[in-house]
């Protein structure tokens, strides 16, 4: 099938109906100080960035660890689980590892501890809270008497502690994205050794969330110390001074040598001490920029406080001066939207990674340095590490996650560039680089001795105020020539026109030579989807589907359904437009629309459009029936069962494994279901498929032999059976996937017996166990894909051109046929102009 039509995966797209899976990360511009094309940068093959592992000198469990901090010459490291039910565990230890003391806080069900903060005496401050559920699901706040008593039954310290000691649970942040750790999750202006908040996915067909609500106003808060063996020096109750059901949020807290405890909450920045209680430094309330954002509060190495993480204006830096009671001017080194997160130590004033290296920023220069680069040093990590400390700048203490997301406590050491080993350097460009891209090249990196890939992402060039800036560069630096070795695509790259004007190489001599793959069956609908006739210029390891599900019992035997077809069932039904596909507005259905169509009403190859026909349309007309904004009442009912009560019938959905489909049939919808597509005039199927990474390779490369070294890694055995979010393209791998969907998944309890790892789908209170799927079921799946024949499109210029005009006639003002007229004169000239 000759491929036409752009690849896309967009955060409007993807968000709303889950067809494109991948993580949608944060970016912005960071400044090096070095030449300001990133290309030439990773060309060059500075070995300025490159770190390695060496021997910690101390033991300890990183699996746990979210808090790592410096103060005076001892590293601390809070083990939230801690050992053997003994408490959350404090490990303190040298610079190089020696003299591990830990001092476990005795912990029961309800309490935790977060804000972890340390001074050079070795004592310990920190948030406590305390909530406890009863198994009758009411909660009940423990008084300071029984959570006393509690506490000294289970406290392990030898030394008697004072009757205020409490015992307490931590909670570790469980912030994760497609399977990664919280320990590599990037912050939104809160630390790493915060509990973190419980969020809810509202996602659309996923409803696996309590509907229990908690009042937070109900808890028992205190700031707490204790001394360096672990005996509680006080413990003040935060909520004693605030009005019956007031609630003092904590963002940040921070031990000054200096100035004592001092916290950013919800009145400002305050001082603390038990004596005296807190004490005003600035009152937030009154700042824009300031109030209620979610800051941390950080010691820079020569004794200044700052304000850092995701403010009310982006992610920022400001100094405070105590003293005044001022903040100072933010910085304007980060002059970006970025994933971050800040962290102290020796050397620079303060630290920053983010999920692609690690800085230094000197605040007196204002300046922000690249030190360690994640991929320069063979790191797995993906996102900004957010457990570490700087014993220098040449040295850190880090929670690193593998492969297999198992984190580790290492010590990095800087690599003197004379030592690094020369390579062959591949660039490999992006507006956006998934992790799994991340990681595939940190694992040739360790493996391959001749060459070594640089990342170029230019999500760094993003700003709050133009997200597209980095793809514009991208898509700006491949035209005039300047073109990574491999490249990535996403969002708005004009894929068919860079293929137009031969950038590609032809990958399919390499697919066809290589002994591994030569003989290997592929699933050919997929293939040749992204083929440009006999051409293959575009790689895609795995993909997703997107479709329209519906009841198959309301299809009327057909396996496609017209416009006139449902909007009939609709009006026979008695069912609203607000709920009839699912909540969804009128420019939603009509970006649908247009993605599942293919190349039905632009074909870019040829430089030509249809937007006059019947089908456009209709979908027009269709698409009129939508309310412009969602009605917002409808969130204020129980989603769940709105398919099995036929108050929708139609479900936009993207299918990216054998689970979702399990989760549509057995849990959405309650009974067989059917892939009808968008509905249409052609009697087509109108469903796509989605990749989850479109690579390409420049067609002036002189390192063809040393990418395909890597490219091929994504079609071998390892990775494709790896993938988890997404249907692999190997057929053996998809066949494996497809069996274990058919097989009851079982787990092993510590004891090694086994247990059924059942899977539930909730309406409203209603636990539905999910059964595996069954032969008859994964071959409905794989007959479907074989059928499919067209990448999904998307392109933000020609949806904003359609709805710029089609708004005339939503509104009454023109016809539908008079705004089809005009859209299609307006995208026969873009078209032309972009091919």
């Amino acid at each position: 099938m000759k491929r036409k039509g752009l690849l896309k995966k967009t955060g409007a797209i993807a968000l709303s109906m889950v067809m494109a899976i991948g993580m949608l990360a944060g970016c912005g511009k960071e400044k090096s100080g070095l030449d300001d094309s990133l290309l030439n940068e990773a060309a060059s093959g500075s070995k300025d960035y490159v770190f390695k592992i060496e021997d910690m000198g101390v033991d300890i469990d990183g699996n746990n660890i979210s808090t790592v901090k410096i103060a005076g010459d001892k590293v601390y490291a809070v083990d939230y689980y801690g050992a053997d039910g003994k408490g959350v565990a404090v490990n303190s230890f040298g610079y190089d590892g020696s003299g591990l003391n830990t001092v476990y806080l005795p912990n029961s069900n309800g309490e935790s501890y977060s804000r972890f903060s340390f001074d050079k005496d070795g004592n310990i401050y920190a948030l406590l809270e305390i909530y406890h559920w009863e198994d009758d699901g009411e909660m009940h706040i423990m008084d300071e008497e029984e959570s006393s008593n509690e506490a000294s039954e289970e406290s392990s310290l030898e030394t008697e502690v004072s009757t205020e000691n409490i015992s307490i649970e931590a909670s570790s942040e469980n912030a994760s994205a497609e399977g990664v750790s919280s320990q590599e999750a990037s912050i939104d202006g809160s630390s790493a050794d915060s509990s973190s908040d419980d969020d809810l996915d509202k996602m659309q067909g996923s409803n696996d969330y309590s509907t229990e609500m908690y009042d937070s106003s109900q808890e028992e808060r205190y700031l707490v110390k204790y001394d360096a063996q672990g005996n509680m020096l006080y413990k003040y109750d935060i909520n004693k001074d605030l009005a019956e059901g007031d609630y003092l949020q904590i963002y940040g807290m921070v031990y000054s040598e200096k100035y004592g405890l001092l916290l950013n909450d919800g009145r400002g920045i305050e001082k603390f001490d038990e004596n005296n209680g807190f004490t005003l430094v600035y009152d937030t309330s009154k700042s824009t920029e300031y109030k209620d954002s979610y800051l941390e509060l950080y010691q820079g190495f020569n004794g200044n406080i700052f304000l850092a993480g995701y403010g009310n204006d982006g992610y920022l830096i400001a100094p405070i001066d105590v003293e005044k009671g001022e903040i100072g001017q933010k910085s304007a080194a980060l002059e970006r939207y970025n994933s971050m997160t800040v962290f102290e130590g020796n050397g620079y004033d303060l630290y920053i990674s983010t999920e692609s290296a690690i800085y230094g920023y000197d605040f007196k220069a204002d300046k922000i340095t690249k030190l360690l680069d994640y991929v320069d040093s063979d790191l797995s990590a993906t996102y900004s590490i957010s457990a570490a400390a700087a014993i220098s700048d040449t040295e850190f203490l880090a929670v690193l996650p593998d492969f297999e997301y198992n984190y580790s406590l290492e010590r990095l050491v800087k690599v003197p560039a004379d030592q690094v080993k020369d390579k062959q350097v591949i660039t490999l460009g992006g507006s956006f680089i998934d992790y799994t891209v991340r990681q595939a090249a940190v694992k040739f990196n360790q493996e391959n001795q001749d060459y070594k890939i640089k990342l170029v992402d230019y999500s760094v060039y993003n700003t709050e105020d133009n997200w597209n800036e980095g793809t514009n560069r991208f898509n700006l630096d491949i035209v005039s020539g300047n073109i990574p070795d491999i490249m990535t695509f996403d969002n708005d790259s004009p894929v068919d026109s860079f293929i137009n004007k031969g950038l590609f190489l032809d990958l399919n001599s390499f697919v066809k030579n290589d002994p591994d793959l030569s003989n290997t069956e592929f699933i050919d609908s997929v293939m040749d989807a992204f083929k440009t006739g006999d051409k293959m210029y575009l790689m895609v390891p795995g993909f997703s589907i997107a479709t329209v599900a519906m009841k198959t019992s309301l299809t009327q035997g057909k396996n496609v359904l017209s416009v006139d077809d449902i909007e009939k069932m609709i009006a026979d039904m008695g069912i609203s437009y607000d709920l009839a596909c699912g909540p969804q507005n009128r420019q939603e259905m009509m970006n649908y629309g247009i993605a599942f169509s293919g190349n039905k009403f632009i074909d870019w190859e040829n430089k030509k459009c249809n937007f006059t026909d019947e089908n456009f349309i209709k979908l027009l007309e269709f698409t009129k029936n939508f309310p412009e904004q969602y009605n917002e009442s409808l969130w204020e009912k129980n989603l769940d069962d709105i398919y099995r009560s036929n108050e929708a019938i139609l479900s936009l959905t993207g299918i990216y494994g054998f689970d979702q489909y399990k989760r549509l049939k057995y849990g959405q919808f309650g009974e067989d279901i059917s892939f009808v597509g968008f509905p249409n005039e052609k009697g087509e199927n109108y469903s796509a498929i989605s990749p989850n990474t479109t690579l390409a390779v420049s067609a002036r490369t002189k390192n063809s032999e040393g990418i395909w070294q890597f490219l091929r890694t994504f079609y071998l055995e390892e990775y494709q059976d790896s993938l988890d979010f997404n249907f692999p393209v190997r057929k053996s791998s998809f066949d494996k996937k497809a069996k274990e969907a058919t097989e009851v998944k079982y787990y092993t309890n510590d004891d090694g017996t086994k247990e059924e790892e059942a899977e539930y789908y909730w309406i409203g209170d209603q636990e539905i166990k999910l059964p595996p799927l069954t032969q008859e079921d994964v071959q409905f799946i794989e007959n479907f894909i074989n059928s499919l024949h067209e990448p999904i499109t998307y392109n933000e210029s020609v949806n904003n051109i359609i709805m710029e005009e089609a708004s005339a006639f939503f509104s009454g003002q023109k016809t539908a046929d008079e705004v089809a007229n005009i859209i299609q004169s307006r995208l026969s000239i873009y078209v032309n102009e972009n091919s």
